[in-house]
Formats: structure tokens, C-alpha cells, sequence
């Protein structure tokens, strides 16, 4: 089974279970998203090309522990990141994944 940094595409294989296990960045959040480019005067469309909606999902590393209140304690305790696949007709998504330890 391919890892999703090597995979292309916009599904990834299930296991032999018929489903994959997600074991990092397991809490977290989704929403659709509008990709609205800024105009240039370079021409640039980048690989958001043809893409108008999409869905990001943000996430921590570990579970945070709502018993830490002040900033001391709070290091190591939220590992934020951050994946936003924007849709494009007839081919695979643009994707941006970002992770923190």
C-alpha cells in the first residue's frame, strides 16, 4: 500500500480491512471553501487553475489537554496543520497539506 505522499489522486486505497486508518492528526475539523484568484499582471494561474471550491480541514497533532490554562503550558500541547484540496474538473485536485510535529 502506497503512502498519500506518493499517491496521485483524490481517493486513497483502503487497507485489506476495507478502510484506512488515519493516525496522525486525528482531531479536527472540515469546511467547502471558495477559491477566488487575485488578478495579476503576470498571467499567473498557478496550479489552482480551473478550480473554484474546495474543502479544508484543520487539525491538531494529539488530543490538546484542556487542563493546561496559561502560555507555559501550553507548549507542546496543540500541533496545528492544515489540508486544503481545491476541486478541478477533469483532473486530480490541487492539493496543499501542512503539518506540525
Amino acid at each position: 500500500m502506497r503512502t498519500s505522499l506518493d499517491w496521485v489522486g483524490d481517493t486513497v486505497e483502503s487497507s485489506w480491512l476495507g478502510k484506512r486508518d488515519k493516525n496522525l492528526h486525528t482531531v479536527g475539523v472540515v469546511a467547502s471553501v471558495k477559491y477566488v484568484p487575485v488578478p495579476n499582471n503576470e498571467g499567473y494561474t498557478g496550479v489552482f487553475e480551473g478550480a473554484d471550491h474546495g474543502v479544508i480541514r484543520f487539525s491538531t497533532g494529539p488530543q490538546p489537554d484542556y487542563t493546561r490554562k496559561n502560555a507555559s503550558q501550553a507548549f507542546e500541547n496543540f500541533g496545528p496543520g492544515f489540508a486544503l484540496k481545491l476541486l478541478r474538473d477533469g483532473v486530480v485536485s490541487a492539493n496543499i497539506l501542512t503539518l506540525t510535529p
